[in-house]
């Protein structure tokens, strides 16, 4: 890029952010628009009043990471984007030790009373706590004495969110760097050996579940067979129809064992007319396809990635699953309303940012009565 080009790009975005800044203050004027959020799982700042304000925070973090990339030159980003592993490091350290959980919830603890409390040397136990306040993860107001900051009270007042990052900071970490190991001999996707278990080969896989509560209504969790052929859920008896629900199921699965059960499901939808199979389930959109949260795309790329490192599996696209519907049952159409209709949604929970397909299929009457668009047919 030449250097005019770079710095009226370098300009652009910085005019923008100003300006974008000014209507966040403008906005906020009264001080009761918006607050700091301890539990809030998208940004650090949660609208009460108005999606606006959700909307110029997005715009602002995803405007300020993109002029942060064109200020570092390529060393020093590729050294930061390495560096922060001893940041991991270190938060992985006080949720191991429970570090956390022994600061005050007001004032400061010493150095010496933490070491004492956790049989850590204090020359050991210090440059991990310094680090951790670096990441504004603790707080040291006074020479060689922490307290909480915002981000540690939120993971000692929310334990599932804890062991979420603790795990993240530790199986998938160890899990990407034998990523590269399970490239290096054939290894065939869906039946092949994952990332995830040369890491830790003597983990056993959990993958099939189906686990929803629907108040006011019967519902009964079926487990899958060992065997896929050995798949089949009761039909429905009552007067009344049956919802069959694969709730993030069949994304771990190779496409024949998921047209093999998509077939057994088309089955019982024939001798059940008014039941319907609803599945909700991981799903890869094309790049700039979601913009509504900051860095989506990076998200659902390491969504993708971390399908492949961890179940050596992959997260499949729109047309991948409409293929596997189709081949089950030709007949298999998506019900086109306002809230079943085929789309791409996302969740944005602390628990993790995934994109996610939402099918309602029934049969059609007959396969020469079915249009493209009654089957979902997405060009």
């Amino acid at each position: 890029m030449a250097d005019k080009e770079y710095y009226e790009k370098v300009a652009a975005i910085s005019r923008e952010i100003a300006k974008r800044s000014q209507d966040l203050v403008e906005l906020s004027k009264d001080n009761k628009t918006f607050k700091k959020s301890e539990l809030d799982g998208d940004t650090f700042i949660q609208s009460d009043e108005s999606r606006q304000i959700d909307e110029i925070i997005q715009l602002l973090l995803s405007l300020t990471a993109e002029l942060k990339r064109e200020l570092s030159s390529p060393t020093n980003f590729l050294e930061e984007l390495v560096a922060c592993n001893w940041d991991k490091g270190a938060l992985y350290c006080l949720l191991e030790h429970n570090i956390l959980e022994l600061l005050p919830k007001t004032g400061t603890v010493s150095l010496t009373e933490l070491a004492e409390k956790t049989a850590i040397p204090p020359e050991k136990l210090l440059p991990i706590l310094r680090l951790s306040v670096c990441n504004e993860i603790l707080q040291e107001p006074i020479n060689e004495r922490f307290q909480h900051s915002i981000m540690s009270e939120c993971l000692v007042n929310d334990s599932g969110l804890k062991a979420f990052i603790g795990f993240q900071l530790y199986e998938t970490r160890a899990a990407s760097v034998h990523l590269s190991d399970s490239l290096k001999r054939p290894n065939p996707t869906w039946t092949g050996k994952s990332a995830f278990r040369h890491a830790f080969p003597a983990s056993k896989d959990y993958e099939y579940f189906i686990s929803q509560s629907f108040p006011g209504m019967i519902c009964q969790n079926y487990l899958f067979p060992e065997k896929l052929e050995d798949f089949n859920p009761p039909l429905c008896t009552s007067n009344e129809a049956c919802i069959y629900i694969f709730n993030t199921i069949l994304w771990i699965l190779p496409d024949e064992d998921c047209v093999l059960i998509l077939r057994s499901m088309a089955e019982i939808l024939e001798k059940s007319k008014s039941s319907m199979l609803l599945i909700n389930d991981l799903l890869s959109p094309p790049p700039g396809a979601d913009s509504s949260f900051f860095d989506s795309d990076k998200a659902y790329r390491r969504r993708d990635v971390t399908v492949m490192t961890m179940h050596n599996a992959k997260v499949r696209t729109l047309k991948e699953w409409q293929a596997i519907f189709l081949q089950a049952n030709p007949r298999f159409k998506l019900v086109a309303n306002e809230y079943l209709a085929p789309q791409v949604g996302h969740t944005t929970s602390w628990s993790a940012h995934s994109c996610r397909g939402l099918w309602e299929l029934k049969l059609g009457s007959s396969e020469s009565d079915e249009s493209d668009s009654d089957r979902g047919e997405v060009e």
